[in-house]
């Protein structure tokens, strides 16, 4: 394994590349660097190794999640895990924090696409507005997507919640909680930045649904903020 990488980086990032000081030590964002130039040649010895890695990677995941379930994979029956795969989707489908997450998802879609009646009086030069609107245009699905993750991540293989996925604060489902509220709190700064007297009828119901987003997520998930993401939080903080 190439000891450049900092394994499971990329689990616990915004995913934002351009903007990230560690893509050099991040296995994913080499690999997409790298693919304009090896593409999908299977006759390139790249290609395989990067497709090897990969798979190693999903491999140890997948046999953590299985541990961390109480799962052997050799017993489980392709019933069995359709049966817990229907039990997980509903769960995640019908939480509160996930409709929340969803209707923030709706709302600021539809504020987005409304950005002309309102954007005329945000208190900010055209240059901030942009890198505002950029910000809250790359969270705005990431945020519910990441809770979706984290839910997935409390449940057991008998349908019940994991206490000790919960009170792990390093467990998978903390460390995409705590993503999901750092980009709920850059969202809630852009959004604020973008709000003036003018519009704040608009915008300042959105702010108020992230903060209940936020506090949901809190509550659900008590020990997500103590989750060290691998590369950020581990020494000095850069993200």
């Amino acid at each position: 394994m190439d000891d450049r990488f900092i394994p499971f980086i990329h689990n616990y990032c915004d995913r934002w590349c351009d903007r990230c000081p560690l893509t050099a030590r991040c296995r994913v964002a080499e690999a997409e660097k790298t693919d304009a130039s090896v593409g999908h040649d299977t006759d390139n010895e790249t290609f395989w190794r990067r497709i090897a890695a990969s798979f190693a990677e999903a491999q140890m995941m997948l046999a953590g999640k299985a541990e961390e379930l109480g799962i052997d994979l050799g017993v489980v029956t392709d019933e069995e895990f359709a049966r817990f795969q229907e039990f997980e989707d509903d769960f995640i489908e019908n939480h509160g924090l996930t409709k929340l997450a969803q209707t923030y998802v709706k709302e600021s879609r539809r504020a987005l696409d409304e950005a002309s009646d309102w954007l005329l009086f945000a208190p900010l030069d055209e240059t901030e507005q942009s890198e505002m609107l950029e910000v809250v245009r790359w969270y705005h699905f990431f945020i519910a997507a990441k809770i979706g993750r984290g839910l997935m991540g409390i449940l057991d293989f008998e349908g019940g919640l994991d206490e000790e996925q919960l009170a792990d604060a390093q467990s998978d489902a903390n460390g995409s909680i705590k993503i999901a509220l750092i980009a709920v709190e850059r969202s809630q700064r852009a959004w604020a930045a973008l709000t003036a007297p003018e519009n704040a009828d608009r915008l300042e119901p959105l702010v108020r649904l992230l903060e209940n987003v936020k506090k949901t997520a809190e509550t659900q998930f008590p020990h997500a903020r103590d989750f060290l993401r691998p590369g950020f939080d581990e020494f000095e903080p850069v993200m």
